[in-house]
């Protein structure tokens, strides 16, 4: 049994907390239990323009209210996370929801547990990458995005695995919870300050 508690971004350390980020990815995803299992298209891990049509169908409807963000900004940023260019070296371990709430940190903020492996799979890393968004704001966000070791085209679809969701999850939790759509707009709000 790991004792902690949900990770938020006000109880993790400054520094990037705990074991390694990006841990899974180290073990090729030709070793262990066969290769794993591949990411469907439009699931996290596989190629980002699978998650396209959702955003255009979305962002009208966002149009149509204030989310504290500017919807222009938004597709402008979406625009950015699609021109990066696809994974395209072997398909590495990922755990794929590395949110806030499938984290568990100590007393002392650090890293001790992740939990929640249903989008566990093989494919792009960048879902994985998309934590230093969510989870982290300032210097710890730097540090951790330095820390995993990944490249530029990599972190921004990390922003785009970090902004789609975000854009599809305010309009489908708007009413029916309202925390879920608030987190989507922080996230909206980051991803926009990162990329324009």
């Amino acid at each position: 049994m790991v004792r902690g508690t949900h990770a938020a971004p006000a109880r993790l350390r400054r520094r990037v907390p705990g074991p390694r980020p990006g841990g899974l990815r180290a073990g090729p995803a030709r070793g262990g239990p066969g290769r794993g299992p591949a990411k469907p298209p439009g699931s996290r891990g596989a190629a980002l323009r699978h998650a396209d049509d959702a955003v255009r169908r979305v962002l009208p409807r966002l149009a149509a209210h204030d989310d504290g963000f500017d919807v222009r900004a938004a597709e402008a940023a979406w625009e950015v996370c699609l021109a990066a260019p696809e994974w395209d070296r072997e398909p590495v371990w990922i755990h794929g929801d590395l949110q806030p709430g499938n984290l568990v940190v100590d007393d002392d903020g650090r890293l001790v547990a992740a939990i929640d492996f249903g989008a566990l799979g093989v494919g792009d890393p960048a879902p994985d990458v998309a934590p230093a968004l969510w989870t982290f704001t300032g210097a710890a966000r730097e540090t951790y995005r330095e820390a995993i070791g990944y490249d530029d085209t990599t972190w921004r679809r990390a922003c785009g695995w970090a902004l789609a969701p975000s854009l599809t999850g305010i309009d489908y939790y708007r009413h029916t919870f309202p925390r879920m759509a608030e987190h989507g707009r922080h996230m909206v709000r980051a991803v926009i300050a990162t990329l324009t």
